[in-house]
């Protein structure tokens, strides 16, 4: 099942095996207002059942007073199936899916530089470089293919992580001295966590420093781009959302004390 929140309409896709698994047909299956209709699509050899409803039939097609906080708006609908009348009896339970859109109402902007007041007559130019480290989660050990929103990931299934000196490239090399996985995307918060590096090494038994299509790449220390894995996990108290943290070493190419974690 996956919602889409569109810029102009909202979309609801489920899988037909779903509906077979009920003995639900699409013919059966609508929105608070039964003119607005599921159909049938194909995606990939997949066959699902599909709602789209654009943004000016929302209210009409039956979807929920708009929710607002200071700072989201919500849109609320509901998906169901008319029940399965066998002369005066029903055996198949009435399918019903309420799904939501949340979209941000209030945002808050800063500038990404400071604004730095001229009081002296004295001028002093010093460049100063701010190296650009960036962590992404890719689909499989190829690392070809990245993901661009929130995954979710089975239980056992490997997770895979590349940490890489962006800015400026292949100028550093990057050590990852620690990672952690915890419940809050803020590194310095409390709460339970996981160590998967340490001192640059190994500190969960299913971690492997992963080597790409370079055989450069991959170890820690080696080169500006580090990749490695894990087996997936989850946590024994609520959220189940996984977080993770590193904090990176960067190494000059000329330094006299080697990178590498010994």
């Amino acid at each position: 099942m996956n919602v889409l929140c569109g810029k102009n309409f909202i979309t609801i896709t489920i899988i037909e095996d779903f509906f077979k698994y009920y003995n639900v047909p699409v013919e059966s299956l609508h929105l608070a207002n039964q003119s607005c209709r599921a159909h049938k699509e194909e995606i990939s050899g997949v066959h699902y059942y599909m709602v789209q409803t654009p943004k000016e039939r929302y209210a009409a097609c039956g979807g929920k007073p708009l929710e607002k906080n200071i700072t989201h708006i919500a849109y609320s609908l509901t998906l169901v199936s008319e029940p399965n009348v066998h002369d005066n009896i029903i055996r198949d339970p009435t399918v019903k899916i309420d799904y939501t859109c949340v979209y941000p109402y209030m945002r808050a902007v800063s500038l990404p530089f400071p604004i730095i007041p001229f009081s002296s007559q004295r001028v002093v130019r010093i460049d100063d470089l701010d190296a650009k480290v960036e962590m992404t989660l890719f689909k499989d050990h190829t690392y070809t293919d990245a993901f661009t929103r929130a995954p979710m990931i089975h239980l056992r299934n490997r997770v895979y992580v590349q940490l890489s000196v962006t800015e400026p490239k292949d100028f550093f090399l990057l050590n990852v001295n620690e990672c952690w996985a915890s419940q809050s995307p803020e590194h310095n918060e409390t709460g339970l966590t996981h160590t998967l590096l340490l001192k640059g090494c190994v500190d969960d038994q299913t971690v492997i420093f992963e080597n790409g299509t370079k055989i450069e790449i991959g170890g820690n220390g080696k080169s500006s781009t580090v990749r490695y894995s894990f087996s997936m996990f989850r946590f024994v108290d609520e959220p189940s959302l996984l977080y993770l943290h590193c904090k990176v070493h960067l190494c000059a190419p000329d330094e006299s004390e080697p990178c590498r974690p010994s």
